[in-house]
């Protein structure tokens, strides 16, 4: 979760989104064998998607569902689930 007006643009959301992909989706080793890690993101921004802490949650894992719907290693955004709704 990130408040709205501590986020420069959404460019920097997106950046930290694919950092953290990229990091959890580099293979590395256990007892030998070779492991990665697929990680879908919800991002949910306060006040816009909850002013409460569960309905940021909420709103959040909405949105994680919505990137896992789209394949590995994706994140979404709570808005859009708002303009799928409107659609």
């Amino acid at each position: 979760m990130f408040r709205a007006d501590h986020v420069k643009d959404d460019d920097s959301v997106v950046r930290k989104a694919r950092a953290i992909i990229g990091a959890l989706d580099t293979p590395f080793g256990r007892d030998g064998l070779p492991v990665s890690l697929g990680v879908s993101i919800g991002i949910a921004s306060y006040p816009n998607d909850g002013k409460k802490v569960s309905s940021l949650l909420k709103s959040a894992d909405s949105a994680m569902y919505l990137a896992k719907s789209g394949g590995k290693n994706r994140f979404a955004y709570a808005s859009d689930l708002k303009q799928i709704e409107a659609v």
